[in-house]
């Protein structure tokens, strides 16, 4: 329960489901990927729209949906992916990675040169496979981490309590 509780503060961190985020860890480690890096980019992605659009639009990537507003992390780093994949050489891949998102961008090409569809299906197939935590079982094992805090603080409180009362008979005992 604790790794699945970290992996749901780090998805609300990061502006994303834990089911999006376990997915991505999940093709971070078959490309052989820091699952750090990838959580750092989600982490910034939006950021870097926001404060760098005409960057992102140099490089073809829309950065708002039709109504004008910002896009989520996962349609960013689909949008990102797509350009990434379309770019003709390697060294406009990188230039894209590196413009955009600096060293992280670098050690996400991997995953990035899947393009936008290519991580969907892969991380489609995290998930086919049972790689990932969905938002139920999150939610489940947060509130498993509640109950048994709560087990927890009522057990030493009662061991407090019985402490009290019965040690004083117990120090008589020994006398």
């Amino acid at each position: 329960a604790g790794a699945i509780n970290e992996q749901r503060r780090l998805a609300e961190r990061v502006g994303v489901s834990v089911e999006t985020l376990s997915s991505l860890a999940a093709v971070a480690r078959d490309l052989k990927v820091d699952v750090d890096d990838v959580q750092d980019v989600l982490g910034e992605l939006q950021q870097r729209a926001v404060n760098n659009t005409k960057d992102f639009e140099r490089f073809g990537i829309a950065v708002k949906d039709t109504s004008g507003q910002f896009l989520d992390a996962e349609s960013l780093l689909h949008n990102l992916a797509e350009a990434v994949q379309n770019a003709a050489t390697e060294t406009e891949k990188m230039a894209i990675a590196d413009d955009l998102l600096s060293e992280a961008g670098r050690r996400l090409l991997p995953i990035l040169r899947q393009g936008g569809d290519g991580i969907q299906r892969l991380t489609q197939e995290a998930r086919e496979s049972g790689r990932t935590i969905d938002d139920t079982q999150a939610r489940i094992a947060g509130e498993y981490s509640s109950a048994w805090r709560e087990v927890s603080e009522i057990t030493a409180a009662l061991a407090r309590d019985f402490g009290s009362v019965f040690l004083p008979v117990l120090r008589d005992l020994g006398h």
